[in-house]
């Protein structure tokens, strides 16, 4: 996700999320930026799973496994991102009681040579 200047209910500006498609996956630079990006995700999570424990009710998480078709996973991506642009757009800076919160979401197909 980037950031998109967007107009709120107040007319300031402000930024919301933005869903980019990846370039070419040939590009060696890009490749390179796109692995270190992937490796921090892959520390952050490992972070998050040891820490569990510490983060009360200010954790959530779910997984699933969906059969679904190339349009339905474009369809739920969709939907997915309008939701998270919507509360991007009403939770955008700090207030009393708030935290950042990491939110990621990944779908993939599902590799067939791994078990749970």
């Amino acid at each position: 996700f980037l950031a998109r200047s967007v107009t709120g209910w107040d007319g300031r500006w402000r930024n919301a999320s933005l869903s980019i498609r990846q370039p070419d996956p040939d590009d060696e630079r890009f490749t390179a930026y796109l692995d270190q990006k992937y490796e921090h995700e892959v520390k952050l999570l490992t972070w998050a799973a040891k820490h569990r424990t510490e983060f009360g009710s200010w954790a959530t998480g779910s997984r699933a496994v969906l059969h679904l078709t190339e349009v339905d996973l474009a369809r739920f991506d969709a939907e997915y991102n309008d939701l998270l642009t919507r509360y991007c757009l009403l939770h955008n800076k700090p207030e009393p009681g708030t935290r950042e919160v990491a939110l990621r979401l990944y779908g993939f197909p599902y590799p067939q040579e791994i078990t749970d």
